[in-house]
């Protein structure tokens, strides 16, 4: 009861976050292309955890194939799976936490870090840069718009054969009654010309 009292008498408690954060830890599974389980000590008085986290600022084309997800955009994100599977799985590294998303997860910025745990490359970045995923914040449609940048993207960055850019990729700018030759030029216009975005 002197527990109740106590929270009873705090009118404007503040709200739970781990914002500013910075914690060592390995990363022990790899879901998709922005969506990781890492293992961490959080301290006291918490201890050792398992926690589910999305790389802030980022997005990357799904693995499950869906109704709003094509095969091509299937492919990307499982290429996407394997970059972050190659820099981060089974191995240390350094996460800065920001707010939680919609579906409680802590949005994280994650650090590479070289032999003496020194941070020296910023994930959520190299994953952008390379042309795995797109800069996404809470402003971004992205549920329209991930396709139409990354696709464009990943040809840019050489990571679509020519013999990839199926007609599935046609069929999205289709959609809006675009022909291909417009399709084509679309792709490369907004390849060349959407900003890359960064996490920090």
């Amino acid at each position: 009861m002197e527990h109740i009292e106590e929270l009873n008498a705090v009118e404007n408690a503040p709200v739970f976050s781990f914002i500013g954060m910075q914690k060592y830890g390995i990363c022990v599974k790899v879901c998709d292309g922005d969506t990781i389980w890492i293992k961490i000590n959080l301290g006291s008085p918490w201890g050792i955890n398992k926690i589910k986290c999305r790389l802030w600022r980022c997005d990357t084309s799904e693995i499950r194939l869906g109704s709003a997800t094509s095969a091509i955009s299937k492919k990307l994100g499982v290429r996407a799976h394997e970059f972050l599977s190659k820099c981060i799985l089974d191995k240390p590294i350094l996460v800065e936490f920001k707010h939680f998303d919609l579906y409680g997860r802590p949005l994280v910025v994650v650090f590479l870090v070289n032999n003496n745990y020194q941070p020296h490359a910023i994930l959520n970045n190299l994953l952008i840069k390379n042309g795995h995923a797109i800069y996404w914040d809470d402003s971004t449609d992205k549920k329209s718009n991930r396709d139409k940048i990354i696709i464009p993207r990943a040809i840019q960055k050489g990571l679509l054969d020519l013999e990839e850019i199926c007609d599935e990729v046609i069929a999205i700018y289709r959609e809006e009654n675009i022909s291909v030759s417009k399709c084509i030029v679309s792709m490369v216009d907004t390849a060349l010309n959407t900003p890359e975005g960064e996490s920090e």
